[in-house]
C-alpha cells in the first residue's frame, strides 16, 4: 500500500502545467521575469554593501565597537 503510493508520487511531474490552473502556456515566462528581477535587486544589494565596505568610517567603526570595547574594558577591571 505504502509502496504504491510513492510509486504513484514519483511519477508526478516536477512542474505542473499552467493550463491546470487555467493560466496560458506562457505564464512561466512571468515567472522567470520577476525571479530575474528579484536577483538583480539582490545583486545591487551586495553592490552597494561592497561599496560601504570599501570606504572605511571611523565614526561608523567607533559607534558598533563600542559595546564590545566597553564589555572587555569591565571584564579586564573585574579579573584584576
Amino acid at each position: 500500500m505504502l509502496q504504491d503510493f510513492i510509486d504513484a508520487v514519483e511519477v508526478l511531474p516536477e512542474a505542473d502545467s499552467p493550463s491546470y490552473f487555467g493560466l496560458p502556456e506562457n505564464i512561466d515566462r512571468s515567472s522567470q521575469r520577476m525571479a530575474s528581477s528579484n536577483v538583480i535587486t539582490q545583486l545591487k544589494i551586495l553592490k552597494r554593501a561592497d561599496t560601504r565596505a570599501a570606504k572605511f568610517d571611523r565614526e561608523v567603526w567607533a559607534a558598533e565597537l563600542n559595546p564590545i570595547l566597553t564589555l572587555w574594558k569591565r571584564l579586564n577591571t573585574v579579573c584584576r
